[in-house]
């Protein structure tokens, strides 16, 4: 199973824009270019990770779109024009059990199945991928 292990957000804006360093980029608001709200950061990121529109691969993924750019963002008060950008360092986790009936819905698996060491080996017969929701 896919999991986000750390997001990193790249804005670039059509000015100098300061942020407070205790401030949530994830929270942050976007705009369409005429004004229209698309939602904040944090909401249309992970709707794009759950929906499976961006890489589970493990490892680093860089400069991910995932809002339809050029976009504005709600800073201080004003719209401002910016690229916004995502980067991914994407994590696995892997379970190993049974599936007694294959008719039947996937069991919990973090609660019902063994979590495996990242580096332990398993034989599996049937492999399922999937991503952890947020």
């Amino acid at each position: 199973m896919a999991v986000i292990d750390e997001v990193r957000i790249h804005i670039k804006a059509s000015h100098t824009i300061s942020l407070n360093l205790a401030s949530d980029l994830m929270e942050i608001q976007i705009f369409t270019g005429t004004g229209g709200f698309l939602g904040k950061i944090r909401d249309l990121l992970f709707a794009k990770w759950n929906e499976g529109d961006l890489p589970t691969a493990p490892g680093l993924h860089e400069n991910l779109v995932f809002v339809p750019n050029p976009v504005k963002i709600w800073h201080s008060g004003r719209m401002v024009d910016a690229d916004v950008f995502a980067h991914l360092t994407v994590g696995q986790l892997r379970y190993a059990g049974e599936v007694e009936d294959p008719e039947a819905e996937l069991p919990d698996l973090a609660a019902a199945w063994r979590k495996l060491a990242p580096d332990e080996a398993f034989e599996a017969e049937i492999t399922f991928n999937g991503v952890q929701s947020y």
